[in-house]
């Protein structure tokens, strides 16, 4: 009798795709590229951590109370608590982030709407990104998971300009990134033209706004402190500045 060894193939087991999830954290300083994502939204370990960052700038965040809601794949909906202007620079151009704070566990994201108002421009082989509204071609950085993100503690040398605090006052409703208005313009020209940009800022701004401490205290969970805080004229929001109410912005400046 002749045994006959079974050659028959057995279908190897279906490879299985790693997703990375972002340690909020350990993205602290970056913006990481979402094109799915549908406004600009930061959790709160990440905007603290952000801020930590911020001040060894001298820079603070801006803060507005907002009441957006968010759905974060099949995850009941979340509210936000406050839009927060978070200064940016990202290749010594300045700017400020609007973005809405969420308590959940998410970096900062750039969402598609913000990445079409700085004219990006993908390069995924290069791992690049040109960004035509202010003229420059970043590379881009990579989180710990995976994630590819933009640089926003790229200040320029000369520090954020001192209008820098009042530039989302006056931004038009649906913006998320407000650039300088006296270099866009100039910045889109150039970049149009091929030209390479220069960069002349004003001086370092050591002291943005008000509520700052409060804010702090309340995404921490320190109620104590937060009302300690709203006693004082100096930390507590500037009642004559623009509010948003149902989506637009309102008070004169």
């Amino acid at each position: 009798m002749t045994s006959h060894e079974d050659t028959s193939v057995v279908n190897p087991s279906p490879q299985v795709s790693q997703v990375l999830a972002v340690a909020p954290q350990s993205a602290a300083g970056l913006m990481v590229i979402d094109t799915a994502c549908q406004k600009t939204c930061v959790g709160r370990g990440t905007y603290l951590a952000h801020c930590d960052i911020l001040r060894s700038f001298g820079l603070r965040c801006q803060w507005t109370p907002e009441s957006e809601n968010f759905r974060f794949g099949a995850g009941g909906p979340q509210q936000s608590s406050m839009l927060v202007a978070i200064p940016a620079g990202v290749e010594g151009e300045a700017m400020v982030i609007l973005a809405s704070l969420l308590d959940a566990s998410i970096p900062l994201l750039a969402p598609l709407r913000l990445l079409s108002q700085l004219g990006a421009v993908l390069d995924l082989p290069k791992q690049s990104c040109r960004l035509h509204k202010i003229g420059v071609t970043v590379q881009l950085a990579k989180t710990l998971g995976g994630h590819l993100a933009l640089r926003v503690t790229q200040f320029p040398k000369e520090g954020m300009p001192r209008s820098a605090d009042m530039w989302h006052h006056k931004r038009q409703p649906c913006v998320e990134v407000v650039l300088d208005p006296a270099k866009s313009a100039a910045s889109a020209d150039a970049d149009a033209r091929g030209e390479s940009k220069s960069t002349k800022h004003i001086t370092r701004n050591t002291g943005m706004a008000e509520g700052t401490h409060v804010l702090a205290a309340a995404v921490s969970g320190s109620s104590s402190e937060a009302k300690q805080h709203r006693k004082c004229r100096e930390c507590r929001p500037d009642t004559s500045r623009p509010r948003l109410r149902n989506g637009l912005w309102h008070g004169a400046r």
